[in-house]
């Protein structure tokens, strides 16, 4: 075994284990902040936001309250207590639902490609693998759209999503 080939063995078994965990820096919450979702365009659509504390403005009269910033949160569930973050399981699977309600796609029983095949039948391969459980998918061939096409139609329920969400943070910052 040449010598990156030792580097890489020690760092899989180092990260790749059974009882393999995060660095608890990672998990912890940010200071003076609270991670809250708001509610997009459907119950299941839940937008992740950090509620970040402003501390007292000094005036004459003393310390004048400020109202807490609201912004996107792009940590992920890492910094949500309520997440049990385990990385042999992978992070939910969270489009599961709006991929299934689009029903352009079906589930596969495993790889269907050479190299895929090859891939999950390589024993040498095996103290890598995670816990995931869930069946690869492809585009139903009647379904078959130009990327494109999909990311235009992603793209337009995003930004309807981000325009309520700055509707409802407008209401929330007026409401205080």
């Amino acid at each position: 075994m040449n010598a990156p080939d030792k580097a890489l063995s020690k760092n899989i078994d180092q990260f790749i284990g059974k009882d393999a965990q995060l660095d608890d820096d990672a998990l912890k919450p940010f200071a003076n902040s609270r991670k809250i979702y708001i509610q997009g365009s459907t119950p299941d659509i839940q937008v992740p936001f950090r509620e970040i504390s402003i501390s007292d403005t000094p005036s004459e009269f003393g310390a004048e309250k400020n109202a807490p910033v609201l912004v996107y949160d792009t940590s992920g569930p890492y910094t949500d207590p309520k997440y049990d973050i385990n990385i042999q399981n992978g992070l939910p699977p969270l489009k599961t639902k709006w991929i299934e309600d689009r029903q352009d796609t079906e589930i596969l029983d495993g790889p269907t490609s050479v190299y895929g095949q090859e891939r999950k039948t390589d024993p040498e391969l095996e103290k890598m693998r995670f816990n995931l459980l869930r069946k690869p998918r492809r585009a139903k061939p009647v379904k078959m759209f130009p990327r494109c096409i999909m990311l235009k139609k992603e793209l337009l329920l995003q930004r309807w999503n981000i325009l309520l969400l700055e509707k409802i943070r407008e209401e929330r910052v007026c409401q205080m």
